[in-house]
């Protein structure tokens, strides 16, 4: 996982451009690109929605629920997909709100971690 931050007209732009061009040429990692956006702009496709629709195109609630079934097992899957869509903002979850903050920054790192493990790196769930 990678993240480029800097100041305005540094070149980030350029490097990840030139980064995908190689990527493409070596075809030998996956690449899901997001961007932050700049002070000031406003809406709803925030950096987590497009990590999701990076990789589940029509990232409805059902989509989300069954990519995450599917990569990571029923009972996982489902869960993971509950903190996800949560964190996401595609469908809110009644048990991460009835829990404190702290939970639920945990519950939610948790579930995007073991979704990018299996989607990024290709590897099997990671253990519990």
């Amino acid at each position: 996982m990678a993240l480029i931050i800097g100041a305005p007209g540094l070149g980030k732009s350029r490097l990840l451009a030139e980064l995908l061009d190689a990527r493409r040429k070596a075809d030998t990692v996956r690449v899901l690109n997001v961007r932050c956006r700049p002070a000031g702009e406003e809406g709803s496709n925030t950096p987590l929605r497009q990590l999701i629709e990076a990789d589940v195109p029509e990232a409805a609630p059902y989509a989300v629920r069954s990519r995450l079934i599917e990569l990571l097992g029923s009972a996982q899957g489902a869960n993971a997909a509950a903190a996800i869509l949560h964190s996401t903002g595609l469908e809110p979850s009644p048990e991460l709100l009835a829990i404190n903050r702290y939970e639920q920054r945990s519950t939610i790192a948790e579930a995007w971690r073991r979704y990018l493990a299996v989607v990024l790196d290709g590897l099997r769930p990671p253990a519990a």
